[in-house]
């Protein structure tokens, strides 16, 4: 393994890979220690440098930079747990992307709840009339726009409810889809394949 020790930055490199150690109980004046496996070279503030052919001096900065390397390894080491958690996130974006999408070229959005709202209000407890009263005309997701009664705003955001009710069901279902493989002990491998585009 090669190893290189730069005191000044608190840094052991193993094989190139940077690890902060501190470096505070190094022989005083040494300055870097290069190692390429089987020799290596010391470097001093005072003095030339030294040639070496054994890293035992410096043995426990390197077993102290191994160690904490192994412990950044172990923490960021993809599990079925993290995999699970990632097919999550991603089933949650994918609902939340076609959740108040459009539907009869109409995207739900404050502007038609608050206008259901005063739709409803003037209907109050009665049917709404007939010729019901308009909504007002509405720009369409493709640029265009349409005039809306009071009924068929109504009945067009209810229908974009509706289907945002089954696309939370869905993705519920495969959220705990992927938590039951967790429990059976599937695979990162076999996590990160689930299809989780039914329904959504």
């Amino acid at each position: 393994m090669r190893v290189a020790i730069v005191v000044a930055d608190n840094t052991v490199y193993l094989d190139g890979r940077p690890v902060g150690v501190d470096l505070s109980a190094m022989p005083k004046g040494v300055v870097a220690v290069q190692w390429d496996g089987s020799r290596g070279q010391v470097e001093y503030t005072d003095q030339p440098p030294a040639v070496i052919d054994s890293l035992d001096d410096y043995a426990r900065f390197v077993d102290a930079a191994r160690a904490e390397l192994d412990r950044v390894i172990a923490a960021t080491a993809m599990t079925p747990e993290r995999a699970a958690a990632e097919v999550k996130a991603a089933i949650r974006q994918r609902k939340i992307a076609q959740q108040g999408g459009p539907m009869d070229g109409f995207v739900l959005d404050q502007a038609l709840l608050n206008m259901r709202a005063r739709c409803l209000t003037m209907a109050g407890r009665k049917p709404i009339p007939t010729p019901p009263p308009h909504a007002g005309e509405w720009r369409l997701d493709d640029g265009s726009w349409r005039r809306m009664t009071c009924r068929q705003l109504i009945d067009t955001v209810a229908r974009i409810e509706d289907r945002n009710g089954l696309l939370w069901a869905a993705a519920r279902a495969h959220m705990d889809q992927v938590d039951r493989m967790v429990a059976a002990g599937a695979t990162v491998d076999e996590i990160r394949q689930y299809d989780y585009s039914e329904g959504l």
